[in-house]
């Protein structure tokens, strides 16, 4: 915005009455807004005449255990007031979706798992306020343990071990991404499995060179690589995801990494999830905003295929 210094409160103007009248474009995080609702639901009491506003969400629609979601995006009466929406899924006007990773990186070798110890898989997420989630890693360590296999598991949930700690070529990614402890799978659960909400953490997987073992939404198809992950709800038990885990054999090994040796163009949907990830919206909403200036005012929305 072009007015200095602005005072945030959790995400959001707390000052209905901000000067916003010198934007062409305004982008509005629901979960900020619903966020401990009404505490922090603030917009802006006008609208200037053809300013666009746009409800972005990159957190689930609906999350009770933490409120950290985008239930406002179904509130009619809110949602009178917005031109777009912007979210993780295909079926939102402007989508975004969820960080995809650098050819580079996704192209890199794979680690030599054996060095580093005879563990099979590894596990990190640090939110623990997922029942759904949490149930689901609990039932996966078991899975594990009744076999005689270590899971390690470094993040603040369910924690049992302590990360070898490496730097990326891309900096950016040593919050996420660790090719240092690595191991050739990666348990890789959603906070919560809802339509569409396919997060950053099966990219990260696999940049880390781990074949991720993915708990969420079926759409994570879409995006990957064909044959680069395992859907866990694909088997019928965590029993028999856990067989196959142990039992998979060079074979397997080659099928799963066999997309780095092809062109990206044949990595299924990791084009599109570029062309459609948070990296480009702003530029495809500052499109979307000129053409409406010289369509008199109509937004048009862009074709998503």
């Amino acid at each position: 915005m072009g007015n200095g210094q602005v005072t945030y409160d959790t995400g959001v103007i707390p000052d209905p009455n901000y000067d916003i009248s010198d934007v062409d474009v305004i982008i509005f995080h629901m979960s900020n807004l619903g966020y401990k609702y009404p505490d922090y639901y603030t917009l802006p009491a006008n609208k200037p005449e053809g300013q666009l506003w746009i409800a972005a969400c990159g957190e689930p629609y609906n999350r009770p255990d933490t409120e950290i979601d985008c239930r406002l995006l179904n509130d009619t009466k809110t949602m009178e007031r917005f031109d777009a929406t912007s979210t993780f899924s295909l079926t939102s006007d402007f989508p975004a979706i969820q960080d995809p990773i650098v050819e580079k990186m996704m192209r890199m070798e794979v680690p030599d798992f054996a060095s580093r110890g005879p563990e099979l898989a590894t596990m990190v997420f640090s939110d623990c306020l997922g029942k759904t989630r949490n149930a689901w890693a609990e039932k996966v360590i078991a899975a594990f343990a009744a076999k005689g296999q270590d899971l390690l598991s470094y993040g603040g949930c369910y924690h049992t071990a302590t990360e070898t700690k490496c730097e990326n070529e891309k900096h950016s990614y040593n919050r996420w991404i660790n090719r240092c402890s690595s191991r050739p799978f990666k348990i890789v659960p959603e906070n919560i499995v809802e339509p569409w909400y396919v997060t950053e953490k099966v990219w990260d997987a696999l940049a880390e060179g781990a074949i991720p073992v993915y708990w969420g939404a079926p759409e994570v198809k879409l995006w990957v690589p064909e044959g680069s992950i395992i859907y866990a709800d694909d088997f019928p038990s965590l029993d028999a995801l856990v067989d196959k885990l142990i039992s998979f054999s060079a074979a397997d090994f080659a099928a799963a990494y066999a997309w780095k040796s092809k062109p990206a163009s044949e990595w299924t949907g990791w084009h599109k999830a570029w062309r459609l990830s948070h990296y480009t919206l702003i530029p495809r909403l500052c499109e979307a905003a000129s053409k409406a200036k010289s369509n008199g005012g109509k937004l048009l929305t862009p074709d998503k295929e």
